[in-house]
């Protein structure tokens, strides 16, 4: 997020695979700059578009503009998805995220309300050949576009859906998969979800690791250990408490090249001899943004091998947390 010359944006993708931030510079006064950030997802129930302009305004400071959702928001935008060669449509509606348990998250910009525009995936068959395009018409009558392929779920090899999961103190964990079609990046987040007794109380707790992101390979390896070591940096030690390991959901995202594109450039020219200009990536037809494409494989609830289990209680690493 950047403040110049009194103008102020909104620049954040949610995309759970990358967390970059691309610095727009724009200096036109008087001009009404649409951002987009699109991520259509195949494995999703609904796809959710966020449409926000940049502003400006010589006499009044940023932070004060941008507690006024009038100076975020297009009043009368219209969002639709189509298919290219298909005469496919599909509209999007207006909402007001909050309602709907996207809460946006506090900081300088107005909280409410947050406006997305939805689109149910259900009855939608996408196709992994085809080519989609977002259109969005502005309140002046202008027309944006931005075009992608729709990334395909990769499917796991390791960590298999049907087997336990080992973390080898002294060895090498090992993970892989075959890439789905149009997918370019890819990430693994673990869910580790334990139970702690204090006090005759059960408290359910979640423990959120990032295993790797943003990787083009299709295979990932680490220090078995490095399990053990998350757990007792992220767990107090309490010799009044108990904990009882309950299972592990796994979160593999793909991404496709736009993604792949935007994450490239943000990071471009950054090093100790840049310049200090921050490159922008958009592949809209206007405006600043990205509309691209990621898929979701979930794993629910795998359990420990007898040999992890076992480490966990009694291990260098976590014996203290009194696991049992």
């Amino acid at each position: 997020m950047k403040i110049a010359k009194n103008i102020f944006i909104y620049s954040m993708v949610a995309i759970s695979l990358c967390s970059c931030d691309n610095t727009i510079d724009l200096v036109e006064e008087g001009a009404t700059i649409p951002i987009v950030y699109a991520l259509l997802d195949p494995t999703e129930e609904n796809t959710y578009v966020r449409l926000e302009k940049a502003f400006i305004d010589p006499n009044i400071p940023p932070t004060e503009l941008a507690l006024d959702p009038s100076n975020l928001y297009f009043e009368n935008a219209q969002v639709s998805l189509s298919r290219n060669g298909s005469g496919s449509s599909f509209d999007f509606q207006k909402i007001d995220g909050n309602l709907e348990g996207l809460v946006r998250e506090e900081g300088a910009f107005a909280q409410s309300p947050n406006i997305l525009y939805k689109l149910s995936n259900t009855g939608i068959t996408f196709n992994y050949n085809d080519l989609y395009t977002l259109n969005i018409t502005l309140d002046d009558g202008r027309t944006i576009t931005g075009s992608t392929n729709i990334v395909e779920p990769a499917f796991l090899i390791r960590p298999n859906p049907q087997g336990n999961l080992d973390f080898d103190e002294n060895g090498i964990t090992r993970y892989n998969w075959n890439p789905g079609r149009n997918s370019n990046l890819h990430s693994m987040t673990f869910l580790i979800h334990y139970d702690e007794i204090a006090g005759g109380t059960k408290t359910q707790k979640t423990i959120e690791w990032n295993v790797f992101n943003n990787i083009t390979a299709d295979r990932f390896e680490f220090a078995g250990r490095t399990f053990y070591q998350l757990l007792a940096a992220s767990i107090d030690v309490n010799p009044a408490a108990d904990r009882q390991f309950t299972g592990i959901d796994v979160i593999f995202t793909s991404a496709g090249q736009s993604v792949s594109d935007y994450i490239r450039v943000g990071q471009a020219n950054l090093g100790i001899t840049s310049s200090g200009e921050v490159p922008v990536f958009t592949n809209l037809s206007e405006g600043r943004g990205i509309v691209g494409s990621r898929a979701k494989v979930k794993i629910n609830n795998l359990q420990l091998s007898r040999n992890s289990l076992d480490k966990l209680k009694n291990g260098e690493f976590t014996k203290e947390l009194n696991f049992r």
